[in-house]
């Protein structure tokens, strides 16, 4: 072990805040540096020296590279594509496939080795003499320097201490974490800090062996830490406190070699992945990413190979934008009842929400039934609904939840069911009183998605149909009338017999029931899927579209090559690509690729196999109110993963929740509501509503922590008369239950650039 050399001296002008007793223990930190040996710096660059002899040895061991290049021998650029793609998907399929290994870890105990199952660290060290209980966790990669720095002091004053190694790809064990650098020091337990930057970990350290009865909170206080604009011009995380100091700034941690070629490199995270043991702390897939991926990235040619990779695609993909960007496919009738194809009775026909008493009776007697399981300790909703939260929705659905009430506020409302093509479609029509004396009353078409229902729109409805009363909109000029749908197969529209009923046939009946309304002209507002068959609606009948506005606006990088390769060079120029504003909705780019595979598990599910899922949703209320619950915290709040009841009850009553999940319960449309996303994924020619321009003026409220919202940089692709993006203060993908007044407000300032 090396000694850590200190860098200046602490003076009495550095601690003017602090105590007479913390300027004894800054004085008296260099007297305990003295006490460490050398090997700091022999033991890092020892770790260097091996990084860079491994780089330059011959290595066998790569036949991944050799397909690769075998593969891509010939130079057509549909191979290269078709490999691209058939990667993908092979990832995918491995990512499906792959079981969470059982996690072991490795109890150190100064040569006596155990093995102890069931523990989320990597590996424990244990000292007899440590009597600190100061329950340390390192987050590290097992061949950083710094790392080696950090667990060389604790090792050395026999500190025990749990390893937490960290995925140098996903980082997702530091997900917790703003600071993304490794080291981490998480230290104490029941009111832990966090410690970052290995000398502020070793000098933390130092100040508490000095001080041990000191308030762990108190000494982390004496290392304050300020962000300042470095030479580079970018922002750095600085401790001007810490004085331990190993490694020259200018010392070279990595050959310079592997930042050339593929071939070092990739040796390179090879042993990285041998000496950090990735093998047994990874997923298959995690490791081999890990590897790949970031032998490609940190390679100094990433710029032209990534020029090089999207110029092929650009050029694939452009050829088809030019062919489809005008060509929809056709659309005409069909009849998704199974009864003889007679015509549609147009007759309209009230419609009021009346549960039959033997189907809540069967409600209680299922929930009485439901049989729970035990959550794992401190998983909150990382590993989806927590189980000690839906007991408590359990208990408040059997016991306190009163679906009569509903029931009557329901039908408040005015509703209606009129059949189309089969179907008897379910809407709320909802307009000014008469005596409000609009001058203007303009029909507004406001289409849900899902798990939502029209139960999302109770709120907003209102605010709606008497701006004035809400003090938003434009006076007496003008209001909406609020036609709201449930798309068929959701709720008390009939759910199709057929298949081939997705998001086209949708915007196709909506328009024959605005017409068996006579409304000729009317606007349109959507989010989710909404947002889907309102944008249909807006490309195949523009001339009845007045405006179109949307709480979701996701435009992929299909709907234009220039997305994609936009995205690309943000990774370098984020500023003259994307509005400063919005790149956080894009980088960085590979945190949001994982994560967008982390949350997308139920739309591959409900794209290929939803009656799968569905027999068991529907079979089980807890399970359903499992599942939807789930989808209500995620995409309203990311960050609130880490609460026990995944920030719900902050943004929504269990009224509101339970009310939603009721309406799939007593209709039975769970099942038809998931097949929608396989009949919109398994139709020909779905892309082209992607790569279809909508010509129709177009209004987007983004809220910020709607993750499906594109930037305003790649939605003006699709969307070309944009007329207003507005970046909202808050909320996230369910807007119209969650801020309806911030939606409707937005609505009204959209319409007046139009009207």
């Amino acid at each position: 072990l090396a000694v850590v050399q200190s860098v200046g001296r602490v003076n009495d002008d550095d601690f003017d805040d602090a105590t007479k007793a913390d300027k004894k223990i800054a004085k008296t930190m260099h007297c305990a540096i003295d006490n460490l040996t050398v090997g700091f710096n022999a033991a890092t660059n020892g770790c260097i020296s091996h990084t860079i002899a491994f780089s330059q040895k011959e290595n066998n061991r790569t036949p991944l590279v050799g397909s690769l290049r075998r593969l891509f021998g010939n130079n057509s650029i549909s191979k290269w594509f078709a490999a691209g793609v058939s990667g993908y998907l092979l990832t995918g399929a491995a990512v499906s496939l792959q079981q969470t290994p059982a996690k072991q870890l490795n109890f150190w105990t100064r040569g006596v080795e155990q093995k102890i199952p069931a523990l989320q660290a990597t590996r424990k060290i244990s000292s007899e003499t440590d009597c600190s209980n100061l329950n340390l966790r390192l987050y590290q990669y097992q061949n950083c320097p710094f790392c080696c720095k950090v667990r060389s002091y604790l090792d050395y004053y026999g500190y025990s201490y749990e390893l937490v190694e960290v995925n140098p790809i996903t980082r997702k064990e530091i997900k917790f974490s703003e600071y993304k650098k490794v080291p981490i020091l998480v230290c104490g337990k029941d009111d832990p800090v966090q410690i970052n930057d290995s000398s502020v970990i070793i000098s933390f350290l130092q100040s508490y062996m000095l001080n041990p009865n000191a308030d762990l909170h108190t000494i982390l206080s004496a290392y304050p830490s300020s962000l300042i604009k470095g030479d580079d011009k970018k922002m750095q995380l600085v401790s001007p406190n810490k004085y331990f100091l190993m490694i020259p700034e200018k010392q070279q941690h990595v050959n310079e070699k592997i930042l050339e070629t593929m071939k070092e490199s990739l040796k390179a995270f090879q042993w990285f992945s041998d000496v950090s043991d990735w093998r047994n702390t990874f997923h298959t897939w995690e490791r081999l990413t890990a590897v790949y991926l970031g032998a490609t990235v940190i390679m100094r040619k990433l710029v032209n190979t990534l020029l090089l990779l999207f110029s092929i695609i650009f050029a694939v993909f452009y050829n088809k934008y030019l062919l489809w960007k005008d060509s929809l496919p056709a659309t005409v009738d069909e009849y998704y009842s199974l009864d003889d194809q007679s015509p549609d009775d147009e007759a309209i026909y009230t419609f009021e929400v009346k549960v039959p008493d033997s189907v809540l009776e069967d409600l209680q007697v299922r929930l009485n039934n439901t049989k729970f399981f035990q959550t794992l300790e401190n998983s909150s909703f990382f590993y989806g609904s927590n189980a000690n939260f839906l007991h408590s929705v359990h208990d408040y659905w059997m016991n306190s939840y009163n679906w009569h009430e509903t029931e009557a506020m329901l039908n408040n409302f005015k509703h209606f069911r009129t059949q189309i093509e089969g179907l008897n479609v379910h809407y709320i029509h909802a307009k000014p009183a008469e005596d409000s004396k609009y001058d203007t009353v303009y029909p507004l078409l406001l289409v849900h998605g899902w798990p939502g229902s029209v139960s999302e729109f109770l709120k907003i409805i209102p605010i709606l149909i008497d701006p004035m009363k809400h003090n938003i909109g434009y006076g007496r000029k003008y209001a909406f009338e609020v036609i709201a749908p449930s798309i068929p197969g959701f709720a008390w529209s009939d759910a199709p017999k057929r298949k081939g009923f997705g998001p086209a046939a949708a915007a196709r009946v909506f328009l024959k029931l605005l017409d068996r309304l006579n409304k000729r002209r009317f606007y349109c507002q959507g989010g989710d899927w909404g947002s889907v068959i309102t944008s249909i609606i807006a490309q195949v009948y523009p001339e009845r579209v007045i405006g179109l506005h949307l709480n979701t606006a996701f435009v992929p990088a299909i709907a234009h090559p220039m997305i994609l390769l936009k995205q690309l060079l943000g990774i370098y120029f984020p500023e003259f690509v994307i509005d400063p504003a919005d790149q956080y909705r894009v980088y960085p780019l590979m945190e949001k690729l994982f994560y967008f595979i982390e949350e997308s598990g139920y739309f591959h599910l409900q794209s290929t196999k939803p009656d799968t899922v569905g027999f068991a949703l529907q079979d089980s209320p807890m399970g359903l109110a499992s599942y939807i619950l789930e989808k209500f915290s995620a995409w309203t709040d990311t960050s609130y993963q880490h609460l026990d009841d995944g920030g719900l009850r902050k943004y929504f009553t269990l009224d509101e929740l339970l009310t939603n999940i009721m309406i799939y319960w007593t209709s039975d449309c769970i099942v038809s509501s998931m097949r929608f996303y396989k009949e919109f994924y398994q139709q020909i020619g779905r892309t082209r509503y992607f790569n279809s321009r909508v010509l129709v003026s177009t209004g987007v409220a983004a809220f910020p922590n709607d993750l499906l919202t594109s930037p305003q940089a790649f939605v003006t692709y699709k969307y070309e008369h944009l007329v207003q993006y507005s970046r909202m203060p808050r909320g996230g993908h369910f807007a119209a239950l969650e801020e309806p007044l911030l939606l409707a407000d937005d609505i009204y300032k959209f319409s007046a650039l139009i009207n």
